[in-house]
């Protein structure tokens, strides 16, 4: 039996969840003082960055097309909007 193909929506919420549990206040403090304005910061150090990226794209390489990964994109941006 073939597996459920994992919506840009699914990857976008499982990406969002991890980040999160992998967020680190205090080194997000520290981040934001390298900027004149307010930004969003997880204080999440990049080779949990580059893992969880690393894991996410296994998850779907094999199953995505160009179209899943635009809606993804197009997904990433609109929460961002919402957000900001």
């Amino acid at each position: 039996m073939q597996e459920k193909k994992p919506s840009p929506k699914d990857i976008a919420r499982t990406a969002l969840e991890r980040l999160r549990g992998l967020a680190d206040p205090v080194k997000a403090e520290g981040v934001q003082r390298y900027f004149k304005n307010t930004v969003r910061a997880y204080g999440i150090a990049a080779p949990d960055i580059r893992a969880l990226a690393r894991e996410l794209h296994l998850s779907v390489k094999d199953t995505w097309t160009v179209a899943d990964a635009v809606a993804f994109r197009e997904g990433h941006e609109l929460a961002g909007r919402r957000r900001a």
